[in-house]
């Protein structure tokens, strides 16, 4: 009975979340990088978001290195801008079209990732503390199937 009570808690919890749009916030170290500090910033990097890409599509840097992203979102309608590895970027999508279906909208001020809404800017800052090939993605349904999608390459530190 104790077993049975546990899984319908932790279900309602979990439905709860998910019905509300929320999921856990990435604070520390995972196999795409970091949070990065503002104190920290080693460059900034412009992105334009317009007719359904991002501008520039590739970005190169080096292993540690800490990115202020500013971001301008150029189109009509909103976007989001979600630093992950593939693995993370498909589950993210999934979660996006489930919110989407359940008529959830899900918008983002996370460490990784920010919803811009259109004519709007927003700012994130990331570590990227692993050598690799990352995506940045749309995840709006639809938006990375139309094409919006950059890859960062992590070369090694300079």
């Amino acid at each position: 009975m104790k077993d049975i009570l546990t899984v319908l808690i932790t279900g309602t919890l979990l439905l709860f979340q998910v019905s509300a749009g929320a999921h856990e916030p990435i604070t520390g170290p995972t196999p795409f990088g970091e949070p990065g500090k503002p104190s920290q910033v080693d460059r900034v990097i412009k992105v334009d978001m317009k007719s359904m890409r991002f501008d520039p599509n590739r970005i190169k840097v080096s292993t540690g290195e800490t990115i202020r992203f500013v971001i301008t979102n150029s189109d009509p309608i909103d976007h989001e801008f979600v630093i992950g590895d593939a693995a993370f970027q498909d589950l993210h999508r999934k979660e996006m079209v489930q919110m989407a279906q359940m008529g959830h909208v899900m918008t983002h001020v996370d460490s990784n990732a920010v919803t811009v809404g259109a004519g709007q800017t927003g700012k994130l800052i990331w570590t990227f503390s692993r050598e690799g090939r990352f995506e940045i993605d749309c995840n709006i349904e639809g938006h990375f199937e139309a094409g919006m999608s950059a890859i960062v390459d992590v070369g090694p530190a300079n």
